[in-house]
């Protein structure tokens, strides 16, 4: 068991994935939760037991699976923890609207449409670093070996870049809905 108070040891491949499913956690909690501010909460504690049951995980098994599952536990914790403090839905509308949600037509599609002009809005280098990591397909290491930068400095070059398309295709999203 991991002493609180000691720092998470955690290897580089299990850091690799669990910052390349941090968009599908978000999404997946910001689902559940609808308001941001409570997603971001989630997604921290989640982050949080997820490295504290690093060891736990099996390398070789669906990672996304697992993490999920415990951002749903989380998640089940937080509505239980906020439905002492304020009027929330109760289990059952929850589970109704989960229901439905799952019957909801994706809308990747959609999604894709804005991405595609979003990425025209991204400079030459961060162009490039999105091209040689989902295009070629190249680790954040051997980017970093390319770049002449640590491989930390492109995951979190990486991880802007994300934030900018993100901040970018919802923006043109609630512009086509209003």
């Amino acid at each position: 068991m991991q002493d609180k108070n000691q720092p998470f040891q955690l290897d580089e491949e299990f850091v690799e994935m669990l910052t390349e499913a941090q968009q599908k956690i978000h999404g997946f909690i910001l689902k559940r939760l609808v308001d941001h501010h409570q997603t971001n909460e989630v997604l921290q504690l989640t982050n949080i037991v997820l490295c504290r049951k690093a060891n736990d995980f099996q390398i070789g098994t669906n990672f996304m699976a697992w993490a999920l599952t415990v951002a749903n536990f989380q998640i089940l914790s937080f509505r239980k923890n906020q439905s002492r403090e304020r009027l929330i839905f109760s289990d059952r509308t929850f589970d109704q609207i989960i229901e439905e949600d799952g019957k909801r037509p994706d809308d990747t599609s959609f999604r894709l449409s804005h991405l595609n002009e979003c990425l025209k809005k991204i400079d030459k280098e961060n162009f490039k670093l999105l091209k040689a990591r989902y295009e070629r397909r190249l680790s954040f290491k051997e980017i970093a070996n390319v770049s002449r930068k640590t491989s930390n400095a492109i995951r979190i070059q990486m991880h802007r870049i994300r934030n900018q398309l993100m901040i970018c295709i919802e923006k043109r999203m609630k512009e086509e809905l209003s």
